[in-house]
């Protein structure tokens, strides 16, 4: 047996962009050479963490695992094996999870599902679902869902679709193998609505199209997209832009690619100085 008791750590100490903390509370493990049970019980100011595991039998099986922060809450459950195929399975839930009791972010007001199963034996490999129903982040709504399924050679499915704000992603298909396309489309009319809670300098907005084939190795395919009133880091202004670019998988095929910007500048004059039209 054994028991850890904590008080005032700072995780902020320990990584740079989480939250400064006074975490206190106790870490049991009870065991023998068959079996070891893990008893978890974190308290913060803005959130509090429990968990409960056990390892026997060559399976790690978290029973519960729940992290509060205000009036919301993320749990999960799930096993790992560790020998053989080295299989897994997670699943849990967040409703109104805040994830800025954590990381230094915007504050949001999360709702998801998600589940997550497959093999480890050969490198991650397996599927990963996630639904996230009507949520908020800095402030824009935020809904959609990510279904991936595939391993480090290949995306063997894809079917994405995630809106923030005005913005949109969506992805479906697949990419790595022999015959394999992934479409790609995205819409942003607000940049800065976006990018702003990440601490990025930048506006306008932008929207293309983008059919993936080839390999992780040897990616091709073709994307072209558009732009309008963009500010970039670094004080660069476009005005206007639309670029097309298009590769085979094979190393001998041509690349093609075009650019057109109307309105080049740079500075932090106002209006800041042209650079070329």
């Amino acid at each position: 047996q054994a028991e850890l008791r904590v008080a005032d750590v700072n995780l902020a100490a320990l990584h740079a962009p989480l939250q400064k903390t006074r975490v206190s509370g106790r870490v049991a493990i009870e065991g023998d050479r068959q079996s070891q049970r893990f008893d978890l019980a974190l308290k913060d100011p803005r959130f509090d963490v429990e968990a409960r595991a056990a390892l026997g039998g060559g399976t790690l099986e978290v029973q519960s695992a729940r992290v509060r922060t205000g009036g919301g809450a993320v749990t999960a459950s799930g096993n790992l094996a560790l020998e053989g195929r080295k299989a897994y399975r997670f699943e849990g839930r967040a409703q109104h999870f805040d994830p800025s009791a954590f990381v230094k972010t915007t504050r949001g007001d999360l709702n998801f599902d998600f589940v997550v199963r497959g093999e480890l034996a050969d490198g991650i490999a397996g599927e990963a679902k996630v639904n996230v129903s009507p949520s908020t982040y800095a402030g824009l709504p935020a809904s959609g869902r990510i279904n991936v399924n595939g391993d480090r050679r290949r995306i063997a499915a894809a079917d994405v679709d995630v809106t923030l704000g005005e913005a949109r992603v969506i992805a479906k298909g697949a990419f790595g193998g022999a015959g394999d396309a992934l479409d790609l489309t995205f819409r942003v009319p607000s940049i800065a609505a976006v990018v702003k809670p990440f601490g990025i300098a930048a506006a306008g907005r932008v929207e293309g199209d983008a059919r993936l084939t080839g390999t992780f190795a040897a990616p091709a395919g073709r994307i072209a997209f558009t732009g309008s009133d963009l500010v970039l880091p670094s004080n660069v202004y476009v005005k206007a832009i639309k670029a097309r670019a298009e590769a085979g998988a094979d190393p001998a095929s041509r690349i093609d690619a075009s650019v057109q910007a109307i309105g080049v500048a740079i500075g932090k004059d106002n209006p800041p100085t042209k650079l070329a039209e």
